[in-house]
C-alpha cells in the first residue's frame, strides 16, 4: 500500500519531459524497493494457521509446525550389551508449535490471497495438477 502512496504524492514532482522522445520514459515514476532481513529473521516451516479477526478487524494469524511430543525422559535397561527403551516419560499426541503470529489489515489479506493465488497455480501448472475444495484432485 505504501508503493500505491509514493506513487501517488510523486505524479506532481515528475519531471515534464525535455522533448517528444523522453515523453514515454519521464511520464513512468520508479520506485526501488529494497528487501533487508531483520535481525529476528528465520525461516519457518508451517503446517497450518490458526486465528482469527481482531475486535479492530486485523487478521491474527498464527503459523504452527506439527509435530510428536519429545519424551521428557526415558529409562533404558541394557541386555546382552543393547540398550533397550523401557519407558517414555512425556506428553502424548500431538503438538503444534506456534512459530509467529501476523496480523495484517484488510488489503494487505486481499493482496497476499492474490499473491497466494497466482503462486498456486504456478505450482499447479508446474507439476501438472489440480486441487479443488477439499482434499480432491481435479480429474
Amino acid at each position: 500500500m505504501i508503493i500505491a502512496y509514493w506513487f501517488i504524492s510523486q505524479r506532481d514532482t515528475l519531471n515534464e519531459p525535455k522533448d517528444m522522445e523522453d515523453s514515454e520514459s519521464k511520464s513512468k515514476a520508479s520506485l526501488p524497493v529494497h528487501y533487508i532481513k531483520s535481525n529476528s529473521f528465520k525461516a519457518i516451516y508451517a503446517d497450518g494457521a490458526h486465528g482469527g479477526l481482531s475486535p479492530k478487524g486485523l487478521l491474527n494469524m498464527s503459523v504452527f509446525s506439527e509435530r510428536v511430543p519429545i519424551p521428557r525422559e526415558e529409562v533404558f535397561e541394557e541386555q546382552d550389551g543393547v540398550l533397550n527403551r523401557v519407558k517414555s516419560i512425556g506428553k502424548k499426541g500431538l503438538i503444534r508449535e506456534v512459530e509467529a503470529t501476523i496480523l495484517m489489515d484488510y488489503p494487505t489479506m486481499k493482496v497476499i490471497r492474490d499473491w497466494m493465488s497466482d503462486k498456486i497455480e504456478e505450482f499447479e501448472q508446474r507439476y501438472k495438477i489440480g486441487i479443488i475444495s477439499g482434499d480432491k484432485e481435479k480429474k
